[in-house]
């Protein structure tokens, strides 16, 4: 290879890795953004299943899978992100992922009424709560035990 062919060839290759470490980079951070079914893009937790916002969860009893929607929300210091969800009545993959630093959480999903429909204690071992469960209209919201002003509101509208 002659002196010429090496001046060439070594910036084709300094560019060429450039772009592949740029493509690689950005591959790495948009894999964690998820599209809701409302449309928001979120950063705050990680994909399941193959396609989110749809995931395949086992039906509770019924020994088959069922397709639904994934509602991610991620509980920070300073409370739930989305804050508050408008969605059409159904099953829902409900997934909620601790990053708020608090080691252990005591979570609870309730009517707006007060009825207790859920309840989960998240610790450094289980950091994340991802529950199948059909919404029916009306509103819900979803709390933490220990920090009252940590709440997300789910509004279930009729389909």
């Amino acid at each position: 290879m002659s002196k010429k062919q090496k001046r060439i060839l070594l910036p084709v290759f300094l560019v060429t890795m450039s772009v592949c470490a740029a493509l690689a980079l950005v591959s790495a951070r948009t894999a964690g953004l998820v599209r809701s079914p409302n449309g928001r893009t979120s950063t705050d937790t990680k994909r399941i299943g193959p396609s989110s916002p749809f995931a395949s969860f086992q039906g509770q009893g019924k020994g088959q899978r069922v397709q639904v929607q994934v509602e991610q929300l991620t509980l920070w210091p300073t409370g739930f992100r989305p804050a508050e969800i408008t969605r059409p009545s159904g099953p829902v993959a409900l997934v909620i992922a601790n990053n708020s630093g608090v080691r252990e959480l005591s979570l609870r999903l309730d009517e707006e009424s007060g009825n207790k429909l859920r309840e989960v204690r998240l610790t450094e071992g289980k950091r994340e709560w991802r529950e199948y469960i059909e919404l029916h209209p009306g509103n819900y919201v979803i709390t933490e035990a220990r920090h009252p002003a940590w709440l997300c509101r789910l509004h279930i509208n009729a389909h």
